[in-house]
């Protein structure tokens, strides 16, 4: 207190006005801060534009490393004097500090060139005169000072932890310096020990890391249960002599933790459950292919079926009777339990036609049949049945065909090298179409020696990769290997697929198709 009476003594001295000269020396001589007296010249935009330096004494010499006589006082200096320049400080910007504080000023000063520290003291009076007092900060006390603020500030940052124990112990002993709120409402004061108040025990806890931390000077982590209460622990290093230890009480937590871990277990159970149930259906279904493809005189068959999840909507069966075979392929709504149950509809209505009524299998009249069971099963309005039906008569070579909600019709290619389109079309079976609207007219074509027929569902042209689908390319592949044999041309198809479709033979929809071939001439 006595120094800053002494530092606003300075500032009264302008020239010798209030105080008398010698004493006004007698007094700088004694200060233990370094003072400078000068003032700040105005220019006519308000901006300073020089300084007037008055006085200064002996310590402030020493201090900024002047010579006597160096620093010439009364000269009116437009730029910081050369022997000023090491010192680093800005005496001009201290008019522009002061006009904001509206009062005096206290504040650190670095100089770089002599790695020191300093305290400084500034004021002003209304005509311009300043007066600016340093103290050298020593390093210890600089340091001290930079601990004491990071101390503050760390105590500060530690109440904005909700729900959590935080104390700055000292190393080795535990004894707490500082706590938060939160600490301090369990009895967390200076001098007291974690162990003691955390803890409730009068030795330290037998799952602390502390030790760790003190060997190591890294961060230790851990959760433990502890008087029926789970808690995460951190102990993490701030001085040489200091570090904080966090409590966080995550009880809760690990009880919505176990719960959550008994529910997933219940899940994965129920999913095992349901992966069997699935799995049983999933051998239904497989039960309804046919199980090998009947064989004929005058003409070879081969098929292929990749369902693209464990349980497919497509189907299709082979059925011969006489010297006719009954093919088909369908594709019903559904990837499910739901897709497995209609393709065993469609087989079911089907073979009982087939069976009541052989001698009257045609197109028309087999989709009229499946359509009336169908409607009478009074399935959802949103299931429905896409089929595409044909009959080979291997005595007259007659192909009768007939499509419902089929927009992907087969690819053919004559003995005699032309390549007629085969349409499909007509809408799919289902309880929302009138009878009226069914497609009821089969169409006949007459398939040389040596003719080969690709009929398929819409999984295999529709596969899509980077944008392109397999539709663009069968043509091409079934065109170049059509002389083959079924079989060939089912392995030619699947190697070309998996090419297309980067090494994967399971689509993005299930995937049928039959290759029939008329024997050549």
């Amino acid at each position: 207190m006595l120094v800053q009476e002494k530092f606003h003594l300075a500032v009264l001295y302008k020239g010798g006005h209030a105080l008398d000269k010698q004493r006004y020396h007698q007094l700088l001589g004694k200060l233990i801060g370094a003072v400078v007296h000068y003032r700040i010249l105005m220019g006519r935009n308000g901006r300073p534009r020089g300084l007037i330096f008055l006085d200064s004494n002996p310590a402030f010499a020493r201090m900024a490393g002047l010579n006597r006589g160096t620093l010439t006082h009364g000269s009116i200096m437009t730029e910081t004097p050369a022997e000023l320049i090491p010192f680093g400080f800005d005496w001009l910007g201290i008019h522009a500090l002061l006009d904001k504080s509206n009062g005096p000023l206290r504040f650190e000063h670095y100089s770089k060139t002599f790695n020191r520290h300093y305290e400084v003291m500034a004021c002003r009076d209304e005509e311009g005169y300043f007066a600016v007092l340093f103290r050298d900060i020593p390093p210890s006390k600089k340091k001290e000072s930079r601990q004491n603020k990071t101390f503050h500030l760390l105590t500060a940052l530690l109440e904005g932890i909700p729900g959590c124990l935080a104390m700055i112990l000292e190393k080795y002993s535990r004894i707490i310096v500082a706590a938060n709120q939160t600490a301090q409402k369990l009895g967390a004061i200076p001098g007291a020990t974690c162990f003691e108040i955390a803890g409730r025990r009068k030795d330290s806890c037998p799952f602390c890391l502390a030790p760790k931390l003190w060997a190591s000077g890294q961060a230790q982590y851990l959760k433990t249960k502890y008087l029926g209460r789970w808690y995460e622990g951190i102990w993490t290093p701030l001085t040489d002599d200091l570090y904080v230890h966090f409590i966080l009480d995550i009880n809760d937590y690990k009880l919505a933790e176990k719960k959550n871990l008994e529910y997933s277990r219940k899940v994965e159970r129920l999913y095992c459950h349901l992966e069997n149930e699935m799995e049983k259906i999933n051998k239904i279904h497989r039960r309804t292919f046919p199980i090998e493809i009947p064989r004929i005189r005058g003409c070879t068959l081969a098929a292929h079926y990749q369902p693209a999840k464990r349980l497919g909507g497509d189907f299709y069966d082979i059925i011969r009777t006489g010297h006719r075979l009954l093919l088909y392929l369908s594709d019903v709504s559904g990837h499910g339990p739901e897709g497995v149950l209609l393709s065993a509809f469609t087989k079911e209505a089907i073979n009982s036609y087939v069976s009541l009524k052989p001698d009257e299998i045609d197109p028309e009249k087999l989709l009229l049949h499946l359509y009336k069971r169908y409607c009478q099963q009074n399935y959802p309005e949103d299931y429905f049945i896409s089929i595409f039906l044909a009959i080979y008569d291997c005595h007259t070579r007659e192909l009768f065909y007939l499509g419902a909600g089929t927009h992907t019709p087969p690819l053919i290619q004559l003995g005699n090298g032309k390549r007629p389109r085969l349409a499909g079309g007509g809408l799919p079976v289902s309880n929302t179409v009138p009878a009226t609207l069914m497609n009821l007219s089969s169409r006949k074509i007459v398939l040389a020696p040596g003719s080969t027929i690709l009929f398929h569902t819409d999984g295999l042209v529709e596969q899509e990769v980077n944008g392109v689908c397999y539709g663009k390319r069968l043509a091409g592949v079934f065109s170049q290997s059509c002389h083959l044999p079924p079989e060939a041309i089912v392995g030619v198809i699947n190697r070309d697929f998996m090419d297309f479709n980067n090494g994967n033979l399971q689509g993005d929809d299930d995937i049928t198709f039959i290759v029939l071939q008329t024997d050549p001439p």
